[in-house]
């Protein structure tokens, strides 16, 4: 089997495993088709990104890579404060609420509306970003030079609705799970201490 670096050795990874020469085609569709599900499925340092900026109209454009929210903050009478998540409903039953800081923040489509407070303000917001995507024009990511292995059997477990039920797929998916299992795990250790799986409650504001 080749090495996996780059992009173009992933693909050819895929073909010898597969031994298919009629699914040559098809495997640049496998490796997208893993890289969503690895979108969704991890959650690592290496996806953590932060964007800076100023609300317009209590809007926040969201980031083009942005997967998932981890922190809002906005700078409000020159406190630097944090914001919570709030329910879409709260777009409606605080619309009156003048005078003070935002209160929160809904999701909506590409944005962040904030709850009341002025309508341009200073934010800082960290999220995890997408992996960025693999191609003939960018053949390598963090990713694939961390965990090749997990690049390489998360596209073989796209191969079956071509190679229908062939024993191999249970296998690659197994492999797979274990080495998100384990980034996760060291994710963990990295960031919150050697046995310590325990997040913490409070958060300091930088």
């Amino acid at each position: 089997m080749a090495t996996v670096v780059d992009y173009a050795t992933l693909k050819a990874a895929v073909a010898d495993e597969l031994a298919r020469a009629d699914l040559t085609n098809a495997i640049p569709g496998f490796i997208q088709m893993a890289e969503a599900d690895l979108n969704r499925q991890l959650r690592v340092r290496q996806m953590q990104a932060t964007a800076t900026g100023t609300s317009v109209g209590n809007t926040i454009t969201l980031p083009t890579d942005y997967r998932e929210m981890q922190a809002v903050y906005v700078t409000f009478g020159g406190i630097k404060l944090s914001l919570s998540a709030m329910s879409p409903d709260a777009l409606a039953t605080n619309a009156n609420y003048f005078g003070g800081p935002p209160i929160g923040y809904v999701e909506q489509g590409d944005g962040l509306i904030l709850v009341n407070g002025p309508g341009d303000l200073d934010y800082v917001i960290t999220y995890f970003a997408s992996i960025p995507a693999l191609s003939d024009s960018n053949q390598q990511n963090w990713l694939i030079l961390r965990e090749p292995g997990l690049y390489l059997y998360s596209s073989l477990v796209h191969s079956a609705p071509f190679i229908n039920d062939d024993a191999r797929i249970q296998t690659w998916a197994g492999i797979a799970k274990a080495i998100r299992n384990g980034m996760k795990a060291e994710d963990d250790g990295a960031r919150y201490g050697p046995g310590s799986m325990i997040r913490p409650v409070n958060r300091m504001l930088p």
